[in-house]
């Protein structure tokens, strides 16, 4: 289901919930594993997400047409691995940096700057992935699986944003602002 992100103080886009890529990326997955059913639950299942504005990214920039498309952000995210309880890898990503890999979760039409990030971020991206990490999810009814969600797809810019620049708080690592702001 695609959503319309409509805020009247934020610029406009269009989503996919995380949590409906996670489910759905998920099941298909373990419809491609032999016998899922007879794995030690709970499963982990870790996906890596981030974000790039468009700026300079020739695959925005529509020649011969009267539309500008340098002010957009691309939030990606993709699947790493499904791990068993006993540690045991039943999935993994072979080309986890393929272009093929990622999956578009959120498309933004703003520029690439702390108020439009950090507000996108607070509002929408961090809500979502907190509660997948929290809670997970249930697959085939009964079987419990987690979610590690590793945000490591950020170019300088983003890391910066997300990273304290600006006031907000560290995303990328589990320091509270207070530690950031001592060690600076």
């Amino acid at each position: 289901m695609i959503q319309l992100y409509l805020n009247p103080t934020a610029p406009v886009g269009v989503s996919v919930p995380c949590a409906q890529f996670v489910y759905y990326t998920f099941c298909r997955l373990m419809s491609t594993l032999p016998s899922p059913s007879n794995e030690n639950f709970p499963l982990r299942f870790q996906i890596a997400d981030g974000l790039d504005g468009s700026g300079k990214h020739t695959v925005y920039n529509q020649p011969n047409t009267n539309t500008s498309t340098k002010s957009v952000i691309l939030f990606c995210s993709k699947a790493i691995n499904i791990v068993n309880s006993s540690g045991k890898e039943l999935w993994k990503n072979n080309c986890p940096n393929s272009l093929f890999s990622q999956r578009p979760i959120f498309l933004l039409v703003a520029t690439e700057n702390h108020d439009n990030i950090h507000q996108f971020m607070k509002d929408i991206i961090n809500p979502e992935t907190d509660q997948m990490k929290d809670q997970g999810f249930y697959f085939a009814d009964d079987k419990h699986i987690f979610v590690d969600v590793v945000r490591s797809m950020l170019d300088g810019e983003m890391a910066s944003i997300s990273s304290g620049a600006g006031g907000s708080s560290c995303r990328l690592c589990t320091a509270t602002q207070k530690e950031l702001k001592d060690r600076a």
